[in-house]
């Protein structure tokens, strides 16, 4: 059994080797790179963090992620706004570029006790399979207080840099703090798998142009973001960060964004609307 165990993880160190991991700036190509270049570039280090759903440290084999931005990028990438990681499974979080900046960041590729590349996860809802990479986080607890999730992606296979966030998307300077604590929560939190008008992730549905938000209360959806599969129990969705700081008021921000977004889609489409039928007139009577 020992024997076809070292066989496995060979053959899964060896995929591994081979996969390629894709940088873009904007969605444009910057360099292809796998796991084989990136051990003859950068120094693998033993990161050990500690996992808060089996309550113990693990170690991993890793590159320091701001050495590989810098070799691909150059020193420029601080500038842009934030990157957007791709994964097999089509997770897609959004993360700044000051928290790569500021914090440690690590790109693991496998255990270093040679043992099979997976870990729990997901809120001790399953074990997963991390390869090919897997993005991890040595932080000050006192600092960074929660561990976020989507700042832990695994299945990495590429990371996108984006230099703003779209403009039509963000509530203007003057408004309540409420809606654009809402935003940056949104942004945050839930682009990682859903997406807005086609900014986000395809992981799970659209929010606003595909009404689904519209099919909740205001009661209906808090309750959905708290505990998903509390209102249905075939949801997918896992429930909102149970250890972040403020989660009863970030729930109640996100609802409050949301429902701006679709006051706004309305606006828009009433304006179109009173356009079109002011263009159709005139053809009429031409």
């Amino acid at each position: 059994m020992k024997f076809i165990f070292t066989i496995l993880v060979l053959l899964s160190t060896s995929a591994n080797a081979t996969e390629e991991l894709l940088f873009s700036n904007e969605k444009k190509q910057v360099k292809k790179i796998t796991l084989s270049e990136l051990k003859s570039h950068f120094k693998p280090q033993k990161v050990s963090v500690f996992n808060p759903y089996t309550l113990k440290p693990e170690i991993y084999n890793a590159f320091d992620m701001k050495e590989i931005f810098n070799f691909i990028y150059g020193k420029k990438w601080r500038d842009s706004f934030a990157f957007r990681v791709s994964t097999k499974d089509k997770y897609s979080p959004l993360i700044e570029t000051y928290k790569f900046n500021e914090r440690k960041s690590y790109l693991a590729y496998s255990r270093s006790d040679n043992k099979e590349f997976v870990s729990l996860t997901f809120y001790k809802e399953k074990i997963v399979d991390l390869a090919p990479f897997y993005l991890i986080w040595n932080e000050n607890k006192e600092e960074v207080p929660s561990r976020r999730r989507s700042h832990w992606p695994y299945k990495v296979i590429g990371f996108n840099l984006v230099s703003s966030f779209p403009e039509y998307l963000i509530p203007p300077k003057d408004s309540n703090q409420k809606l654009k604590w809402g935003y940056e929560n949104v942004r945050k939190h839930c682009l990682a798998c859903h997406s807005l008008y086609g900014h986000g992730s395809t992981k799970a549905g659209e929010l606003i142009s595909n009404n689904l938000t519209k099919k909740f209360t205001d009661k209906e959806l808090k309750r959905f973001i708290n505990l998903p599969r509390k209102v249905n129990p075939r949801s997918k969705m896992p429930a909102f960060s149970p250890k972040i700081d403020n989660r009863v008021d970030r729930i109640n921000n996100i609802v409050i964004y949301l429902r701006y977004l679709e006051e706004k889609s309305k606006v828009k489409r009433k304006s179109k609307t009173e356009a079109l039928n002011k263009e159709l007139q005139k053809r009429i009577k031409n």
